[in-house]
């Protein structure tokens, strides 16, 4: 995974489980100002993310003189080297694909419902019921929807 400087974007990254798909994490224009803490926040975040097995190095470079490429070389190949040799470590960067996967197409989801049913979220507006019991409903009423669907 690729990190570039002023990005501003770690958090949601560490939110959204990216730090748990990258294998290897390149800051590059490490010549820059904050490339430093750009470094150590992902190693922080890296360092909070539960793994077991390879452990992603942060490798920091500078694309147009080149300083650090052999370093990220050396990576990829030990990466690659791991991981021909370690299926319960396929299977888990697996999982987390999927899982990442599914979280971006329930976001999707979300977001359709939340379109489509902008008029009845409205009217709810004003009820009595909690926030979370209209987001119950909602969902409960995409899920049969979606098993309608699904039965034709």
């Amino acid at each position: 995974m690729f990190w570039h400087l002023g990005w501003g974007d770690q958090i949601q990254a560490i939110k959204s489980g990216i730090m748990e798909i990258g294998d290897i994490f390149v800051v590059n224009k490490k010549d820059r100002e904050g490339s430093y803490m750009a470094i150590k926040d992902i190693e922080d975040a890296l360092a909070m993310t539960p793994r077991s097995g390879w452990n992603p190095p942060v490798v920091a470079t500078e694309a147009l003189s080149g300083d650090g490429i052999d370093e990220l070389l050396e990576r990829i190949e030990e990466h690659r080297k791991y991981f021909s040799s370690s299926s319960d470590e396929k299977a888990r960067k697996f999982r987390n694909q999927v899982r990442v996967a599914m979280e971006d197409e329930l976001r999707a989801i979300v977001g359709g419902i939340l379109s489509s049913k902008e008029e009845y979220i409205e009217r709810m507006y004003g009820q009595s019921d909690p926030p979370y019991s209209v987001a119950r409903e909602l969902i409960e009423d995409a899920l049969k929807n979606s098993v309608k669907e699904l039965q034709r």
